[in-house]
C-alpha cells in the first residue's frame, strides 16, 4: 500500500536527493517556501526547503526496492525505527500541500494567526502583560511587536509562543 515516508538529507542536499530519488522511480515531495536572503547588500527572495534537511518520498514498501534510499547521493537516511521506515500520515502531507499557493510555494503567512497592527499581549518573560501591536515575524518565527514604553514606540522581538491576542 502506497504511503509517505520522511527522508533525512545531507546538509543543503535536498535538491540533489530529490533528483536522485526521482531517477530511481520514487514519488518525491519537497515542500518549499520563499525566503528573504540578504547577501552582498542585496535582498533576494529564494526558494528554500520548508523542512531543512528533510523531504518526503512515497512508495509501497511491499513492492518497492526501498533499501536503496539510504545509499542515494544526497540522502543521509530514511527515517525509521529498527530498520523499517516510519509512515508519515497522509493528513500531514495533505495539510502541508493545502498551504501551497498556485506556484507550489508554501504560504508561510497563512500559518500566522496575527496580522500587522493586531493587538497582542505578552504572556511570559520580563515584559509579561504588556500589550503591543503585532508587526511581523522573522525567519526564526519570532514576532516583532511595537510596544509603547515610557512614551516611546519600541520594537521588541519575542518568541511566537510567548504572545496571544489581546482582549
Amino acid at each position: 500500500m502506497f504511503s509517505w515516508y520522511a527522508v533525512k538529507t545531507k546538509t543543503r542536499s535536498e535538491i540533489k536527493a530529490k533528483v536522485n530519488l526521482e531517477n530511481q522511480g520514487f514519488n518525491v515531495y519537497l515542500p518549499q517556501h520563499l525566503k528573504r536572503r540578504r547577501h552582498a547588500r542585496r535582498v533576494d527572495v529564494v526558494p528554500t526547503p520548508f523542512f531543512p534537511n528533510y523531504l518526503f518520498i512515497g512508495f509501497d514498501p511491499q513492492t518497492s526496492g526501498w533499501g536503496s534510499v539510504n545509499s542515494t547521493f544526497g540522502v543521509s537516511h530514511l527515517v525509521g525505527n529498527g530498520g523499517s521506515p516510519i509512515v508519515v500520515p497522509d493528513q500531514i502531507i495533505n495539510d502541508i500541500q493545502a498551504n501551497e499557493d498556485e506556484n507550489g510555494w508554501i504560504e508561510t503567512n497563512q500559518l500566522l494567526s496575527y496580522r500587522k497592527g493586531d493587538p497582542v499581549q505578552i504572556m511570559s518573560g520580563p515584559m509579561i502583560d504588556s500589550v503591543g501591536l503585532f508587526e511581523c515575524t522573522d525567519d526564526k518565527k519570532r514576532a516583532l511587536i511595537l510596544l509603547d514604553l515610557m512614551g516611546q514606540s519600541v520594537k521588541v522581538q519575542i518568541n511566537m509562543d510567548c504572545i496571544s491576542a489581546a482582549s
